[in-house]
């Protein structure tokens, strides 16, 4: 009978210190920004996301329509199905094909692993979605839109147009 309480005391212990010395997983998704609707600019290599969907799009705007600019939309993403949710739009001065470094890492801006959905623009119809940083991994193509990105909802890492 003691044989007993001291293995079911022992078998209790190491389940504590198993516990305590185990690090919590956390979802991947608390430690970065929350999902906003957010505006990319290669070029200068920075992200502003916007409180509202009407600052973003006046932001899109004056960006991408004001006189002498050279920004052309590239590609947006969004956070849930059929072009809805929380949006992210890509642009640049390179046009699409070229490799813009600062959408190799999307996590850098807290869209790792987020998009459910994919729309291209006048200018440049199709992108690459690829499941790690760095272009790298399984990847994805669209030519225009895709309204449900299928096996690949919620696993894209990185983008590269064209």
């Amino acid at each position: 009978m003691n044989v007993f309480r001291t293995g079911r005391a022992i078998a209790a212990g190491m389940l504590a210190v198993t516990a305590l010395t185990t690090p919590a997983v956390a979802d991947s998704r608390a430690a970065e920004q929350p999902v906003r609707d957010c505006i990319v600019i290669a070029d200068s290599g920075t992200a502003t996301c916007y409180d509202t969907r009407s600052q973003f799009n006046s932001a899109l705007d004056r960006l991408t329509s004001s006189r002498g600019s050279r920004l052309a939309e590239l590609s947006y993403l969004y956070s849930d199905a059929n072009f809805q949710g929380y949006q992210i739009a890509f642009a640049g001065t390179q046009g699409c094909f070229f490799r813009y470094p600062e959408f190799s890492n999307l996590s850098t801006i807290g869209w790792n692993d987020i998009a459910s959905s994919a729309r291209g623009t006048a200018r440049c119809s199709a992108a690459s979605l690829y499941e790690h940083a760095g272009w790298s991994g399984a990847w994805h193509w669209y030519n225009s839109s895709a309204s449900w990105l299928g096996d690949f909802n919620d696993r894209t890492s990185s983008i590269r147009f064209g």
